[in-house]
């Protein structure tokens, strides 16, 4: 995000969120530190109605909209945060703005089972007619790399038309918006039906890395030579490094 000039970045927390936020250092690792401008934590709270511990990313989604709309934002890049990969988002973000798209989904195509993830089909002029997440019997190889670009009003009125539909149908006592679970279950393939929908492809390395495997694969693929490029000079990957404790050695000098 910071390589990309997106000024304003929000991290939705979940669990345990101590580390990460030691990690995040508010901002200034990435020169997002600033004052109107920058890097927001978007913590899980409890005491209101809309608040509380998301039930699925797709429930994450839907607490942050409103934020999104008093921020009067037009866009919106949803990013997860398990995926090893390098990306200028400026690129996506402006075939998004050239094709007047209500979703642009960022594909790849992947060298593992597709059936991880959410396949991909498109039709003509990058336009995605198909969704299935994580299907037994994928239809090829194209998958979403779980990178999306909404524009906020389109997002907005989806997931108000599926909290009421999603709601009407199911009797439960969970929170609001919980019905939408994972976004690639709901939210997605409401898109690809009723939206205007398309897809940025990403040709360099990405992998998944959420699962125990798939880390370790990505790991190995460094040692190899095969992995992600971190000797980039235009791309150098930006991290917050801890000075190291000074210690006090002692040394016994025999008398």
């Amino acid at each position: 995000m910071a390589h990309s000039r997106i000024r304003d970045v929000w991290i939705a927390e979940q669990y345990r969120p101590f580390t990460l936020n030691k990690h995040l250092a508010g901002g200034r690792p990435w020169d997002l530190d600033g004052t109107r401008h920058g890097l927001q934590i978007l913590s899980p709270a409890e005491g209101r109605a809309a608040d509380g511990f998301a039930e699925g990313n797709g429930h994450a989604l839907y607490q942050q909209v409103p934020i999104l709309q008093s921020f009067r934002a037009d866009t919106v890049v949803v990013l997860s945060a398990d995926h090893l990969y390098q990306m200028d988002f400026r690129l996506a973000l402006e075939q998004h703005e050239r094709l007047g798209s209500d979703l642009t989904i960022i594909t790849t195509e992947t060298d593992e089972d597709s059936s991880r993830f959410g396949v991909v089909q498109t039709g003509k002029n990058q336009k995605v007619t198909g969704y299935d997440y994580k299907p037994e019997n994928p239809q090829g190889n194209l998958v979403a790399t779980e990178i999306f670009i909404f524009k906020v009003e389109a997002l907005s009125k989806a997931v108000d038309h599926l909290v009421k539909e999603l709601d009407e149908y199911e009797d439960h006592d969970e929170p609001k918006g919980a019905s939408l679970g994972d976004y690639g279950e709901t939210i997605l393939p409401y898109f690809v039906k009723n939206k205007k929908v398309h897809e940025f492809r990403h040709t360099g390395y990405w992998r998944d890395i959420g699962t125990i495997d798939a880390y370790y694969k990505a790991h190995m693929e460094l040692l190899e030579g095969k992995g992600l490029n971190l000797d980039d000079s235009g791309w150098a990957v930006i991290t917050h490094h801890e000075p190291p404790l000074r210690r006090l050695a002692f040394t016994r000098i025999p008398m």
